[in-house]
């Protein structure tokens, strides 16, 4: 089995742009320190995440402790989808793009992926991550009858003030969009293998792409490269 080349984190850095999934793979070391709003942010996604679980109690974790694990996750992902197991973060490669998917329920007529937000609205970036997941799980044989993101229907910081996590949650099926980019998926994976394949970092000018949708991890790596150009130019 060929090693992951892609992550969907990666896969939706790449998205964003080229430069930062190329950076992110070979100069990790320069990444931004994450400011601590974003970690708790992800530690708040984390819990919300846990609570979404239970509305589908009785499944399994597969999440490896350590990245190095993923072949293990791979390996129990299967042999719990051959007992028709609900799972918690199953593990997926295809194509070299290794997904964790949230959750994972079987249903006498198919399995039914879902990916949990915590947030009140489906963004774009949140259908391109199902999406990338649901050509992964396709692409891997799965007998996928339906993809749905579970969101908020209260704010989030609510949420975590009150720690009231009854009835918090909806759900849209969003698997038309997921069949609908199932050849623009394809021919992105593609792609991302040749920039990630290059021997140079891509070159790219810093631009809107470095904060829409999210702040990029290396700001202050491409802020730094672009003065070093301009000031080798004009001398200074």
């Amino acid at each position: 089995m060929k090693k992951p080349v892609l992550s969907k984190t990666t896969f939706l850095k790449g998205i964003q742009c080229r430069k930062a999934v190329y950076l992110h793979k070979y100069y990790s070391q320069h990444k931004d320190p994450i400011p601590e709003e974003r970690l708790n942010r992800f530690n708040e996604g984390h819990e919300i995440g846990f609570k979404a679980q239970e509305l589908f109690p009785g499944g399994v974790n597969v999440a490896p402790s350590v990245k190095v694990n993923s072949q293990k996750a791979l390996l129990e992902t299967k042999k719990l989808i051959e007992q028709k197991t609900t799972i918690y973060e199953a593990a997926f490669l295809f194509e070299q793009v290794l997904i964790y998917l949230d959750i994972l329920v079987y249903t006498p007529e198919g399995w039914i992926a879902y990916e949990v937000k915590s947030s009140t609205e489906i963004s774009d970036t949140h259908l391109k991550d199902l999406a990338l997941q649901y050509y992964v799980m396709k692409g891997c044989g799965l007998d996928l009858i339906d993809a749905k993101i579970i969101y908020l229907n209260h704010k989030r910081s609510e949420i975590l003030e009150t720690k009231n996590f009854e009835n918090i949650f909806t759900d849209k099926s969003v698997i038309d969009f997921c069949i609908s980019k199932s050849e623009e998926i394809k021919n992105e994976i593609k792609e991302m293998k040749l920039t990630l394949a290059a021997p140079s970092i891509p070159s790219i000018k810093m631009g809107l792409q470095c904060t829409v949708p999210y702040p990029c991890d290396f700001t202050s790596f491409c802020t730094k490269q672009e003065r070093e150009i301009t000031d080798g130019l004009f001398g200074f």
